[in-house]
């Protein structure tokens, strides 16, 4: 029940941004493929469930300081490509990875989300990017649903 809880989270946030059009096809990711990084990920840096519900209702962090929930979200990014070990972020992938997490289907206007957050990322810390790219893609998609 934990695992389908959280997963169901993280396809939240992975899916507060969609893809518009993956063009090559080793640009794709698979659902199961997200599962895996998603059970790997967790196993190493565990989040409480109020973590979760503070990113996903605020798109930020109950507690900005915790590193280990920047890591997951850095190790998640890692697990699938969307990020290299030394911090570039590859915007394709990213999309890729987004696109998975809602079975492949996407919503016209949220890709240019991905492409709006990943430009200028300046963080030197490969968790506080990938919680900053997270959470710049979260707190977009929150104010455009709210806007509607």
């Amino acid at each position: 029940m934990i695992f389908s809880v959280r997963f169901f989270t993280v396809t939240l946030l992975l899916g507060a941004v969609l893809f518009d059009g993956i063009c090559r096809a080793e640009e794709t990711f698979s659902k199961n493929q997200l599962k895996a990084a998603v059970n790997e990920c967790n196993d190493t840096y565990f989040l409480s469930q109020k973590s979760w519900d503070s990113v996903f209702t605020t798109g930020s962090l109950d507690d900005e300081k915790d590193l280990v929930a920047k890591c997951f979200f850095e190790c998640v990014l890692l697990q699938t490509g969307a990020m290299d070990d030394k911090g570039t972020i590859n915007s394709d992938v990213t999309k890729a990875v987004f696109l998975a997490s809602h079975d492949g289907t996407a919503v016209d206007g949220h890709g240019e989300l991905i492409d709006m957050c990943v430009p200028g990322r300046v963080e030197t810390d490969t968790c506080e990017k990938a919680y900053a790219l997270v959470k710049c893609v979260t707190v977009e998609e929150l104010s455009r649903r709210q806007a509607r």
